[in-house]
């Protein structure tokens, strides 16, 4: 710590700074400097104390014979540290935070400090060990960040800690003194994430989560005098997203199981992490995490994430690499179909094939023959569109319809919203999508919005309703209905979406009379390489590629026609290969690639990691840029881009490579002239 100089300080008085000062008593707590500082410190007692382990001087605690040893956990300033409740270790223990100590400035507080002991461990043993740690002894450590430090066979524990936290906001709120809308964002934003941390770890039960949802739904509705209000809607309508008619609150259960699949995720995709290589050492030592059953006498822990298992097979996916760690018949692998496994007939193949068989060998292409005959047509199409890459990349994890492969909650929670139930669906088809999106979209204030809401709804306490639930008979013909209330606003709605729909036309034609852009040149000596990529339903996927100096002289062009299908964002970025490809071939060294697609220039830009398929692509063209002196991408708008579209779509379509040097078909080269002229 003595090479760390205290920084000086400035304070802003009626608006302008005073004289630089050095506080007396070191960096104070908030510097941006301190969390680094402390990890360093930190670091420096994780290794003090893994030497010992590694000299059989202090030994930690291992699960399972396969798991681990783990010998001390941090978390912040929290540490805890796992050794054998003898008297020799707890010297040792007590000289190496005796050791940090003097280093570091830091002082451990005894006050705050316990230790506990198993429960086979003998009085003098504990007793012993006391008197040379000096300080308490616990039986359980009780709360760590919230939650209980242990668990047994009765949650009643977790239960009540979460159940008496969204209490207490709950009850000391007054509901009466907000609006529907001020009520949504406290719902949202503080009933609903109070569980959080303790669903994203257990697996609640599941009347318990009633418990909790009738807790929001009293809040919601309100009280009076202790007693609830009537509930117009049911909750599960509540729970849909406002698009389709809902509030856009969390069902607790299918979010339970959202959050644990995230700790399902890490399992598949982080073996190298400590809790993996615990839990894998214990509980699944010679399988995968999909393969993994429950067993008999597993913790709550284990049972919860293993709960949350059928939600990773609503979208996990083997991303192809080099096809060696994929299972043909086993694993899920195929992108764009409900089950992402094969269902064609194996026959008499064997069940552990790979996928790196159906490849042609030494070429990152598949063998087409083979497919054709194995796989079912469907299948074998689904098959063909896989890109493979020419780096040997390692097959891995992805969640089919991200665009970066990752797992979120939020795409968890939404299969599971969509899984097996289509209310929503009716919903939003029955009223009009655009219904519930013109409500949300109306420049009014939200508590207003609300109450459209429940108006579109036949959710509020007219004469009707309230006969209807009270199961009397109002003669009257002239009372409000719900019906005639919504006939009513819907009136109105469709005034200001056909209001809103004249004004956006009249945007966009005002937008259609500004100049159009134009292909702007390179200048210094570098080239400039447009590429584009176009799928024509029933023809297949065209990619393009145009480059041109800093005159507007086309040097070269490239078009790679094929029969295959895939995404556009795939199409795009093996496009901007195909061209940087193309330009290293011809020689070039400083190359300026430009796509019409923004999506892929920014990950580009920003090289962006991921899990699909598509960041195979990414790696293999940030593989090529070493070998020129500069690269750029850029983004650029379509009207800027015509040659490369043309180029992509070069009629007539012939499946394979077409290149042109110098010299273009005369379609191509009038565009170019075009461009040439709006220079």
């Amino acid at each position: 710590m003595r090479c760390v100089r205290t920084v000086s300080y400035e304070v802003l008085i009626n608006g302008s700074p005073s004289a630089a000062f050095v506080p007396g008593r070191g960096l104070r707590q908030g510097d941006p400097l301190s969390p680094y500082l402390f990890i360093l410190c930190a670091e420096v007692l994780s290794s003090m104390i893994r030497r010992k382990v590694e000299e059989g001087v202090l030994h930690g605690i291992r699960v399972a014979p396969l798991s681990p040893v783990v010998s001390h956990l941090f978390f912040a300033d929290d540490s805890l540290i796992f050794v054998k409740a003898n008297e020799t270790q707890a010297r040792v223990v007590m000289d190496l935070l005796g050791q940090y100590e003097s280093a570091s400035g830091q002082l451990v507080s005894k006050e705050k400090t316990t230790v506990s002991f198993s429960k086979g461990t003998a009085a003098w043993r504990r007793d012993k060990v006391v008197s040379v740690l000096g300080v308490r002894v616990v039986q359980e450590q009780g709360k760590y960040l919230g939650l209980p430090t242990v668990i047994g066979h009765s949650k009643q524990v977790l239960n009540k800690v979460v159940r008496d936290k969204l209490n207490s906001k709950m009850q000391g709120w007054r509901g009466k003194l907000f609006s529907r809308a001020g009520r949504e964002i406290l719902i949202k934003a503080v009933a609903q994430s109070i569980p959080t941390y303790a669903m994203s770890v257990f697996k609640l039960p599941a009347n318990f989560c009633d418990e909790l949802r009738s807790i929001v739904s009293r809040f919601w509705w309100g009280s009076e005098n202790g007693k609830r209000k009537i509930s117009w809607v049911a909750w599960e309508a509540m729970c849909r997203a406002k698009a389709k008619g809902g509030m856009g609150f969390r069902d607790f259960g299918k979010f339970n199981l959202a959050l644990l699949a995230k700790q399902a995720w890490r399992l598949i995709c982080n073996e190298e992490s400590l809790m993996v290589r615990v839990l894998k050492g214990k509980y699944f030592p010679n399988c995968s995490f999909m393969d993994a059953v429950v067993g008999n006498n597993s913790s709550y822990t284990w049972r919860s994430i293993c709960e949350a298992k059928h939600v990773m097979g609503l979208g996990v996916r083997r991303r192809v690499g080099d096809g060696k760690g994929t299972r043909v018949w086993l694993d899920p692998w195929i992108p764009g179909t409900s089950s992402r496994c094969v269902i064609s007939p194996r026959g008499d193949l064997d069940l552990e094939m790979k996928v790196d068989e159906l490849m042609v060998t030494g070429e990152a292409r598949w063998d087409r023959e083979k497919i054709g005959a194995m796989f079912l047509p469907f299948e074998a199409e689904r098959i063909m569109s896989i890109t493979l890459s020419d780096l040997a990349q390692e097959d891995s994890w992805c969640w089919d319809g991200a665009r970066d492969g990752e797992y979120s909650v939020r795409e968890g929670y939404r299969l599971l919203a969509a899984d097996g139930s289509d209310e929503g669906e009716q919903s939003d088809t029955s009223m009009g999508s655009w219904l519930w999106k013109a409500i949300w979209s109306t420049p009014v204030l939200p508590r207003i919005k609300v109450f459209m809401l429940q108006l579109c709804s036949d959710a509020l306490p007219v004469n009707s309703n309230i006969a209807t639930r009270r199961n009397k008979l109002l003669f009257d013909n002239g009372m409000w209905t719900g019906e005639r209330v919504f006939r009513r606003v819907t009136d109105v709605v469709w005034e200001m979406k056909c209001s809103m729909e004249d004004r956006s036309e009249e945007l966009r034609r005002q937008g259609s009379l500004l100049e159009e852009g134009h292909w702007t040149r390179p200048s210094g000596g570098v080239w400039k390489v447009n590429v584009d990529a176009g799928v024509k339903e029933g023809m297949g996927v065209g990619l393009g590629a145009v480059c041109r100096d800093g005159d507007g002289r086309v040097a070269w062009a490239v078009s790679v026609q094929s029969d295959g299908v895939c995404p556009v964002q795939m199409a795009e970025a093996e496009a901007v290969l195909l061209g940087l490809k193309e330009a290293r071939r011809v020689g070039m060294r400083d190359v300026i690639v430009e796509s019409d697609c923004l999506n892929v220039v920014a990950d580009l830009q920003g090289g962006k990691k991921g899990r699909s398929d598509i960041f195979l692509i990414y790696k293999e063209i940030l593989s090529l840029v070493p070998s020129f002196d500069s690269v750029i991408f850029n983004y650029t708008r379509r009207d800027c881009n015509k040659l490369a579209h043309l180029v992509a779509h070069a009629s007539p379509w012939i499946l394979g490579r077409r290149f042109w040097l110098d010299v273009l078909p005369l379609s191509f080269a009038n565009v170019a002239e075009q461009d040439l002229i709006n220079i």
